[in-house]
């Protein structure tokens, strides 16, 4: 009984959530394997070959995706509390529509705050002001330890995916989310004044210094640093399991 071991909560899984159809959960391995359920149009698919981009990479994602034709008031959260009743081993979220009702990052947030998992977000136009202004309402009207706001002006190559491929191999707490340069990801484009207001609200983007493309900030919403909280839940995570096992073999 000593040595039997337990299982230890992972945070190197992320789930793409996507709005094209009912399709059951589902973990891949290669973006080949992701090409047999959706079709290389999808945004799940384009969420996806982002993540698998990067190096390093996930060697896991996990897709989902609902039938999303009439949109109704809490129906994404409805269907991530019905999905971690059965599938609650991944940690971060990727939302990959581009396409986006008002109030999706707000609800999205809420529901990321409340499970304790954690998402990165982009939004969905590609006017620079537009941006900011929508980046700016979203954090202050839901500041979270468990959310970046990764405001871009080429939202179609799916940066907020991009930063999740890169940065859930990693240890939680061993990096930081800021100097990350991203495969497949041009620069934001923002003004220098446009960056500051992000940055002054919580929000981050992907800028060139010295010549090398990077993400801005490590930001979340509340204006405290993302690899803050990835040790926090990595820390609680071992407790827990150390804690477990004392009372397992004892």
């Amino acid at each position: 009984d000593q040595t039997r071991p337990l299982s230890q909560a992972g945070f190197g899984l992320p789930l793409i959530f996507g709005t094209e159809g009912d399709k059951p959960y589902q973990e891949y391995t290669s973006i080949q394997a992701v090409a047999e359920d959706y079709a290389e149009t999808s945004d799940v698919y384009k969420a996806a070959a982002a993540i698998f981009s990067q190096q390093p990479r996930p060697q896991r994602v996990a897709c989902y995706s609902i039938d999303r034709a009439e949109p109704e008031p809490g129906d994404l959260a409805t269907a991530l509390n019905q999905l971690v009743q059965l599938h609650n081993d991944w940690y971060w979220l990727v939302y990959a529509p581009r396409q986006q009702e008002a109030d999706d990052l707000e609800q999205l947030t809420n529901w990321v705050t409340a499970a304790e998992k954690f998402a990165v977000f982009t939004n969905q136009s590609s006017d620079a002001e537009g941006i900011v202004s929508q980046m700016v309402a979203v954090a202050a009207a839901a500041e979270s330890p468990r959310v970046v706001l990764f405001a871009h002006t080429y939202p179609e190559t799916f940066p907020d995916a991009a930063l999740v491929g890169r940065m859930a191999p990693l240890e939680p707490g061993s990096a930081t989310f800021k100097f990350k340069t991203l495969a497949g990801i041009p620069e934001a484009g923002f003004s220098t004044s446009q960056i500051l207001e992000l940055h002054d609200n919580g929000c981050i983007t992907y800028v060139r210094k010295f010549g090398v493309l990077q993400t801005s900030e490590g930001f979340v919403t509340d204006r405290t640093y993302a690899d803050i909280q990835l040790a926090k839940d990595w820390l609680k995570s071992r407790m827990m399991e150390r804690i477990s096992r004392v009372l397992f073999v004892n």
